[in-house]
């Protein structure tokens, strides 16, 4: 399990049945982890999906005002070292 896998409680997302994923641009150092944006927004909304709650794209949640979760990740390494920094931060409004 990844950093970007860890288990979350269902909780806080409770009564939200739709809502967007906007993923923050990676800087470049994620690469270096093997993050991608892809592949850190197919591990949240997979999760999000397994909880029953629907993803929407930018104009279905605009016309109904919907939820949004946003995701930003930070990096902090370079291609010489062997410890590569990480920090997450999800925000849902």
């Amino acid at each position: 399990m990844t950093p970007f896998e860890t288990d979350v409680s269902s909780a806080p997302l409770k009564g939200i049945d739709k809502i967007y994923v906007l993923v923050e641009d990676l800087p470049k150092d994620a690469a270096l982890i093997n993050l991608s944006e892809e592949r850190l927004r197919t591990v949240i909304e997979l999760k999000l999906r397994k909880e029953g709650i629907k993803i929407v794209g930018k104009k279905e949640r605009i016309a109904q005002i919907l939820p949004c979760l946003y995701v930003n990740v930070n990096v902090a390494g370079g291609e010489v070292s062997t410890l590569h920094l990480c920090s997450k931060r999800l925000l849902l409004y």
